[in-house]
């Protein structure tokens, strides 16, 4: 096996049709001349296209054309990762999804699969966002929206062709699908990719101190120099956070967890943050994956034992979801 002295990073680079992925990942080869990239890229449909356009040079290019990635998930991916573990020496991965997928079903092996997971890192799932086309994609499918919300950095695009006050509505709403997520405006997805390429924000810091957040809330922002004060338009998505200082019972939080991911997949686009289990010293890191989830008992949390979590999605409740999870808590 090539790679066997170290864990291999790894970057999910997604977003909807014509975000400019594959530019993006131009930036990356030509930016980090330094770094031995393997790129896995997926596209949908018979005969790829987006491999012609990759103008730099990297030692092992990829490209799985029999479907979406997703779809035939996860045997394809499964079976290139084991190629490309025996057969190449690299330090970083690059995956591109095609437009059409969801990046949390790339992001399966890496979070799920102890076999992978003991060679690779996540290190951050990067989406691109059309700035000039990203609201009337969501009138068709829910997918982007799926999308940024599984985000760790998000790459507003194309800002140069939209007006200003359409970029600081598109930004509360981003914000409002995915309050965690770093946000990078710019155009032809011009980017300083080193720092991102060691972002290691999937591993896991959520930032939970801030309230519930819904597109109707309002801020100040700052692209340029100069500060707005706005309005928006109601959007239907919204995250909601929930803490509890009593710990949960874990056998009843896992039965819960799996129906309702099962029940509610098509409302629910992801969960993250901290649980704390009666018989645990710590909180356990949890997200969902799909309609999987991780509870991961090796990423240590210093703070104090409760449990925080924050649920994204369409029309969430937040009295609901507290209501359930009082009942989850532990009664010797």
């Amino acid at each position: 096996m090539k790679n066997n002295s170290q864990t291999i990073q790894v970057t999910i680079i997604s977003g909807f049709l014509g975000a400019g992925k594959t530019t993006f990942i131009n930036q990356i080869l030509k930016q980090n001349p330094e770094k031995k990239f393997a790129l896995i890229e997926n596209e949908f449909g018979e005969v790829g296209i987006d491999n012609q356009l990759i103008e730099a040079k990297t030692d092992t290019l990829i490209e799985m054309n029999q479907g979406c990635i997703c779809c035939t998930l996860n045997e394809d991916l499964v079976k290139t990762l084991n190629h490309l573990l025996v057969n190449y020496s690299f330090d970083h991965l690059l995956i591109e999804t095609t437009g059409v997928a969801e990046p949390s079903s790339v992001a399966t092996p890496f979070l799920l699969f102890p076999q992978f997971k003991e060679k690779f890192h996540l290190s951050s799932v990067i989406v691109l966002v059309d700035a000039v086309n990203f609201e009337d994609s969501l009138k068709d499918s829910d997918l982007p929206a799926r999308q940024v919300a599984f985000a760790d950095v998000l790459i507003v695009n194309k800002i140069d062709v939209i007006e200003p006050e359409k970029l600081i509505h598109l930004e509360s709403l981003l914000r409002a699908l995915n309050p965690d997520a770093k946000q990078i405006f710019t155009s032809h997805a011009q980017v300083q990719t080193q720092e991102l390429l060691i972002h290691n924000s999937h591993s896991h810091h959520y930032d939970h101190s801030h309230e519930d957040y819904s597109h109707s809330q309002h801020e100040n922002h700052s692209h340029t120099e100069q500060h707005h004060a706005h309005e928006h338009n109601e959007h239907p998505y919204n995250a909601i956070y929930v803490t509890f200082d009593k710990p949960l019972d874990i056998l009843k939080f896992q039965h819960w967890m799996n129906m309702m991911l099962q029940i509610q997949s098509g409302r629910i686009y992801r969960i993250k943050g901290w649980v704390y289990f009666y018989g645990f010293e710590r909180p356990l890191l949890f997200q969902s994956v799909g309609k999987q989830y991780l509870l991961d008992r090796d990423t240590f949390y210093n703070k104090q034992l409760r449990t925080e979590l924050v649920f994204i999605g369409l029309q969430l409740e937040k009295s609901k979801i507290q209501n359930i999870l009082e009942k989850l808590m532990y009664k010797p």
